[in-house]
């Protein structure tokens, strides 16, 4: 986290929550105003820094982001009616009420969010996830249902949507556990230093806390403006700072990933047996079945294929924990294969010496440039040639004449465009082909070639000069013959020479009667 975006959005965010706390106990005579203003502006906070880092994610990859981003404004929206009916109507917000409708509506998103975001992630398998996840909350429901709801309906009077609501929220707090333990507990394999999952799974974990601790607090009387509000607002900004984690696509194809399985995961994997088995249990307590042989083999029965069940997940992991090493092998090796054949490709089409295409990878390229219909195409050809090149080896030695070839090569580099293609024709002479290039910009590449030259320090100290000959035409697919350009070409260069060498000459039908 060490980007200025992140080191910012950290200190807005910590620096909030201090002042937060910081108001709420150092003036308690105004903890409801505070603690309400508070909310909603942590709320719009933990959604800024969330919109900044959604823009950091690629395309294919927001969707997660966009849906916590949703569930997040969706909350806001709860807590600014809450606010509205507490500060300006002076009314207490008693369940069910439209804030619950908001907030209960946040975490189905939120939910939505969390299987996009592992189904993303590729941690754990989502239809897997999915199911637990329900049965887990169809299970921890009838469980809160019998020992929780009805108990506290004995001595709090409460209609059904009362109950339903109330019923709602530890049930949806499910939800953020079992996401809290996949994220940080449920990954197979994760990629080292990664610690994105682990802020948002400390988003779902103060949720779950908070919403457990409000439950339990107001069940007997009516709650606002304690020193647990922060807590949301912190939950979201976990979340929101978890999105600024973006991972380095590059770098993650190729690091060194680690195992994460301990036995979290596994409690994961056996809640919903667990939670299926105790309430059949609970069942045969409450109509005194135990002592009946056929519930005592049901019950048997459920948990041999409960275990069974596990042991089939588990050979699965393994198996899959097999599977993806021979696939990140099996990727390792065709990387350095890809690199390799790269390397033999650029080594058979680059000059040893200079490093820019030799002659068999120029053919080619003029291959490539064939024209694909009739209609004409300009192409624009410069051959180089270095002055006196057997002199400079001679006086200065063959290293010296590598030097210049090199010095040259660099010139060249320098002068043309992207789609320009430069190489070495053999020996001392250089090829440049211009795509599109008349006859005046061939003789403005050429200028630049031999101005770029001059300003060499290598060649300039050897006094190197160039000879340049110049040809342009415009032809359709049928007329297209190098042969045709490249001696025309070879013809101005010969011009050049002739004419005392160090310039340009630029290829026309009468050029011959120069000499």
């Amino acid at each position: 986290m060490n980007d200025s975006l992140t080191r910012r959005s950290v200190l807005l965010f910590a620096s909030f929550i201090l002042l937060f706390y910081g108001l709420m106990i150092f003036l308690p005579e105004y903890a409801g105003p505070v603690s309400n203003a508070g909310s909603v502006l942590g709320d719009a906070i933990a959604l800024v820094i969330l919109g900044a880092g959604l823009r950091r994610w690629p395309q294919t990859r927001q969707l997660a982001w966009k849906l916590f981003f949703v569930g997040i404004a969706i909350y806001l929206v709860g807590d600014a009616i809450w606010v509205y009916e507490e500060e300006a109507l002076g009314l207490e917000v008693e369940s069910p009420s439209i804030p619950d409708f908001f907030y209960l509506s946040s975490t189905l998103v939120c939910f939505f969010a969390l299987l996009r975001y592992i189904r993303d992630e590729k941690t754990i398998d989502v239809a897997t996830a999915g199911f637990d996840i329900l049965i887990s909350i169809v299970a921890s429901g009838g469980l809160l249902y019998n020992y929780v709801m009805l108990p506290v309906s004995s001595f709090k009077e409460m209609d059904f949507w009362q109950a339903v609501v109330m019923l709602a929220y530890p049930v949806a707090d499910v939800v953020y556990l079992l996401g809290f333990f996949s994220l940080v507990f449920g990954m197979e394999r994760r990629h080292a230093r990664n610690g994105r999952n682990f802020l948002l799974g400390a988003g779902l974990l103060l949720m779950f806390f908070a919403d457990q601790t409000y439950l339990v607090q107001s069940i007997t009387e009516y709650v606002s403006g304690g020193l647990l509000d922060p807590v949301w607002s912190m939950s979201f900004g976990f979340i929101a700072m978890a999105s600024l984690r973006v991972p380095d696509w590059e770098e993650m194809s190729q690091k060194e990933t680690v195992e994460r399985v301990v036995w979290l995961e596994y409690l994961r994997m056996l809640l919903p047996y667990l939670l299926t088995v105790l309430i059949l249990l609970l069942v045969g307590m409450e109509y005194g079945l135990i002592g009946s042989p056929f519930f005592v083999g049901a019950l048997l029965l459920l948990v041999l294929l409960s275990v069974r069940q596990v042991v089939v997940l588990i050979g699965n992991r393994k198996l899959l924990a097999v599977i993806s090493e021979n696939e990140r092998e099996l990727h390792r090796k065709n990387l350095e294969l890809q690199k390799l054949n790269y390397h033999f490709m650029t080594e058979s089409e680059t000059d040893f010496l200079t490093k820019l295409l030799n002659r068999r990878a120029i053919v080619q390229s003029f291959e490539r440039l064939k024209p694909i219909g009739e209609e004409p195409e300009t192409l624009g050809l410069l051959l180089v040639d270095v002055d006196n090149f057997k002199r400079i080896n001679d006086t200065y030695g063959h290293q010296k004449g590598d030097d210049a070839l090199v010095g040259v090569a660099e010139s060249i580099r320098q002068t043309i465009r992207g789609d320009d293609i430069g190489g070495r024709f053999g020996g001392d002479e250089f090829l440049v082909l211009l795509p599109g290039a008349n006859d005046e910009a061939v003789e403005r590449v050429a200028e630049r070639l031999r101005e770029a030259a001059a300003k060499n320090e290598t060649l300039t100290e050897m006094n190197i000069t160039l000879s340049v000959g110049g040809a342009s035409w415009s032809v359709g697919r049928e007329d297209y013959r190098p042969n045709k350009l490249l001696r025309q070409a070879d013809e101005a260069l010969y011009v050049a020479k002739e004419k005392g060498r160090d310039r340009f000459v630029m290829y026309r039908e009468d050029l011959a009667d120069e000499i």
